[in-house]
C-alpha cells in the first residue's frame, strides 16, 4: 500500500505545482486535484466498487 500512497503523493504535487505555474487558485484545485488522483488509485486497487462505497 506504500507505493500506492508514494504515486498518490506525487501526482499531487504534480499537479498542484501545474495549478500554481498557471496561477489557478490552490485552495480550490487541491480539493478537486486531490479527489481525482485518489479516485484514480482507488480504481487501480483491487475489490474498488465506485464512489457509492467511498460515500456510504
Amino acid at each position: 500500500m506504500e507505493e500506492k500512497e508514494s504515486e498518490v503523493s506525487k501526482a499531487v504535487r504534480e499537479a498542484v505545482v501545474k495549478a500554481v505555474e498557471k496561477g489557478e487558485d490552490i485552495k480550490e484545485k487541491v480539493v478537486e486535484i486531490t479527489r481525482d488522483v485518489v479516485k484514480k488509485a482507488l480504481e487501480g486497487a483491487e475489490g474498488y466498487e465506485g464512489e457509492s462505497r467511498i460515500c456510504g
